[in-house]
């Protein structure tokens, strides 16, 4: 019965605050117009700028969880950021273009994966706004609910990612591996997550705050999916 009444309190908090679903899906729209009439270098150098300048956002808000305590949040955008530039980095773009040899599934890919930096730079545009917003847990949350939120949302977007990088291997060898990568880092990062928020070595109050920092990054994960969808912008993920 609770893992039901989690999941329908993360269904009703990724579909909440309109005015600022509009502002994504408006950037959204904004951003990957600009992508039109690009050539190939100007897409690849266009995701490496979104890369960098998304790289110093998060560190931002690595710092700003760190000003907070929330030491484990903190060291999560840390490895996320050198995780997303190993997959998509210069390096790794390269890596995972080479996925394929047809020439016109890796040139839709270099703009695919464009499409996908612009949708992050939107994101962190909204992240941004609540850099300082404080976190903090009720008697539930401190009692077990954060965690068992936490155990039932993490498994949802793992799913939806698997799924998705199982669909485009036919289609878009290099999306595939691209979904792929980034759903085994979310992977790696959360669990490490998991296990920082229950050590010993934290203060008492810790223990949830940064448990539940986790969850709302995957209910932000799970938001971003119907925002993009909602978009309407042609794209394979």
């Amino acid at each position: 019965m609770i893992q039901i009444l989690v999941l329908s309190l993360f269904i009703c908090l990724v579909t909440a605050n309109l005015s600022e679903d509009k502002e994504f899906i408006q950037c959204a729209k904004q951003r990957v117009k600009e992508l039109t009439n690009l050539s190939e270098d100007q897409l690849f150098a266009r995701t490496q700028q979104n890369l960098v300048d998304a790289s110093e956002m998060v560190a931002k808000r690595a710092s700003a969880a760190k000003a907070q305590g929330l030491v484990c949040y903190d060291t999560f955008n840390n490895d996320y950021g050198k995780g997303v530039m190993a997959i998509m980095g210069p390096t790794g773009e390269l890596k995972v273009l080479n996925t394929t040899q047809n020439q016109k599934v890796k040139t839709s890919a270099i703009k695919e994966i464009a499409t996908m930096t612009e949708y992050i730079m939107c994101d962190e545009a909204y992240r941004a706004k609540h850099i300082n917003d404080e976190v903090e847990c009720n008697l539930l949350e401190k009692n077990g609910l954060a965690l068992t939120e936490f155990s039932v949302s993490l498994p949802i977007i793992e799913t939806v990612m698997g799924a998705g990088g199982c669909l485009l291997k036919g289609a878009s060898p290099p999306m595939a591996s691209v979904i792929t990568q980034m759903k085994n880092l979310y992977g790696e990062l959360y669990s490490s997550g998991k296990q920082c928020s229950q050590s010993q070595d934290l203060p008492d109050d810790q223990h949830c705050r940064n448990l539940k920092m986790f969850t709302l990054e995957l209910r932000r994960l799970g938001k971003l999916g119907s925002l993009v969808g909602a978009s309407k912008i042609p794209t394979l993920f």
